[in-house]
């Protein structure tokens, strides 16, 4: 499983978007937030 998840750390706002619009899935662990914009992001 190592090998399928890289961690790329802080990205501005154009590398972001490309990556989620090449991405499978976003996993966004959160212990205090139910939804966030980068979910919102994700799905445009």
């Amino acid at each position: 499983m190592e090998n399928n998840i890289i961690f790329i750390g802080f990205n501005d706002g154009d590398t972001k978007y490309e990556l989620l619009a090449k991405s499978t899935a976003l996993v966004q662990p959160s212990l205090a937030e139910g939804s966030s914009m980068v979910a919102i992001e994700a799905f445009a």
